[in-house]
């Protein structure tokens, strides 16, 4: 076989295996599936449990959306049971009827950061203006952050935390004992499970 043949033929069969692993190589997931675990993840399902199936697009999907705060935002809508003959479901509330996975809300449908909501409560939560953050209505955020606590979501962990004023940056929520900015995440609220 002539060296050029050989060429053309090796550049058109690294073409179509590139073709291949692009089109198939990627997990493809369902949504609807992928919301229904952050769904049970919320309701105290084993996050360890999701991590451990990485064989499984639905679950590394989920498992990714968690790690970067996305949650559950009409979670007060599901149970999660176990069910005779089933095994351990969400619900919806007051039902043994299992969800569709459509129905659960995440937070970026919504379009505000979990993490910068919970940061905004940290902050209010340790005696910085409220006032600021009601007047900032067109930060989604702030309104989510104010919205919650109107309602009555609290920080439960601001024993972690302290205001602090960090040259150049100005009042900052931050570790205790350090200038470390705190990740939002860390937060933990009344609402959670």
């Amino acid at each position: 076989m002539d060296k050029k043949v050989f060429l053309i033929i090796s550049l058109i069969l690294g073409a179509l295996f590139i073709f291949i692993n692009i089109s198939y190589g990627q997990s493809s997931y369902k949504e609807s599936r992928v919301r229904y675990i952050l769904a049970d993840i919320s309701l105290g399902g084993p996050l360890t449990y999701y991590k451990n199936h990485s064989n499984d697009p639905n679950a590394v999907e989920a498992v990714k959306r968690w790690d970067r705060g996305i949650r559950v935002t009409n979670i007060n809508q599901f149970d999660r049971k176990f069910i005779i003959g089933k095994g351990t479901e969400i619900v919806y509330k007051g039902t043994t009827r299992k969800i569709k996975g459509m129905d659960v809300r995440l937070t970026k449908d919504v379009g505000y950061k979990e993490s910068r909501v919970r940061y905004i409560l940290a902050d209010i939560s340790l005696g910085g203006p409220l006032i600021y953050y009601k007047n900032h209505s067109n930060d989604p955020n702030a309104v989510e952050a104010v919205k919650r606590w109107d309602n009555g979501v609290r920080v439960t962990n601001t024993n972690r935390f302290e205001r602090k004023f960090i040259l150049g940056k100005g009042p900052e929520i931050v570790y205790i004992g350090t200038t470390r900015k705190i990740n939002g995440m860390d937060v933990r609220l009344t609402t959670d499970k």
